[in-house]
């Protein structure tokens, strides 16, 4: 990569990996920084899925940087810092169902997640399982989008970060969850190659100053 980089003079495509409905307040903004600091360069935004994908798309070039939920660890090929941090709250249609009032009666909703295929148990039953709980998950999207149109005029409820009640998740209400559960965890993941590239690390401070300015403006 060039020594230099001007952000004015940035003709090319920036490429971005992230579960895009998950983010999407976050990528509404990182939008709006790109093409403030670089209007001559265009933006896309790829969706990433599963955590599994985010070393080939690195990798193949596919994409400059990827933004995703915290994994324990990477490939030895890739590097990140964390992104965001958030508290979880359980989304439900007002219409068709009240809120949850304890964790008996969250155990026996019905409930909707994401599934991008990985598989495996989540922290959620884990938590629920060390109460002697479980929980029926009745329908699975692939997108938080899908999700929320799946839950409306229903009795499901879904387990999401709180954030999306201001995009996404919009028409929904929400309610306090009726047990501890670990904030959701966001990270912003590149490959060691670009380390010192000057083009990447300008990408990657200016969506850390998104980030910042969330951790500052967040509820």
């Amino acid at each position: 990569a060039p020594r230099e980089f001007r952000p004015p003079d940035e003709v090319g495509r920036i490429t971005i990996a992230a579960n895009v409905t998950e983010l999407l307040n976050e990528i509404i903004q990182i939008r709006d920084a790109i093409m403030a600091d670089a209007p001559k360069s265009s933006v896309r935004f790829l969706e990433l899925g599963p955590r599994d994908r985010i070393e080939p798309i690195l990798n193949s070039g596919d994409a400059d940087i990827v933004i995703t939920v915290s994994a324990r660890e990477y490939a030895g090929s890739l590097t990140g810092c964390a992104f965001s941090v958030e508290k979880h709250v359980i989304f439900f249609d007002p219409a068709c169902r009240p809120p949850i009032r304890d964790i008996e009666e969250y155990a026996d909703a019905e409930h909707a997640t994401l599934d991008f295929g990985m598989g495996g148990k989540s922290t959620i039953d884990e938590l629920l399982e060390q109460e002697s709980l479980s929980r029926l998950v009745a329908v699975s999207a692939p997108d938080v989008a899908a999700l929320g149109a799946l839950i409306t005029g229903t009795r499901l409820i879904t387990t999401m970060q709180a954030s999306l009640s201001r995009t996404t998740l919009s028409h929904l209400s929400y309610c306090e969850p009726p047990l501890y559960l670990p904030p959701q965890k966001f990270d912003l993941v590149w490959h060691r190659r670009a380390d010192n590239s000057a083009k990447s690390k300008w990408l990657r401070n200016l969506i850390m100053r998104v980030a910042e300015t969330n951790l500052y403006a967040r509820d």
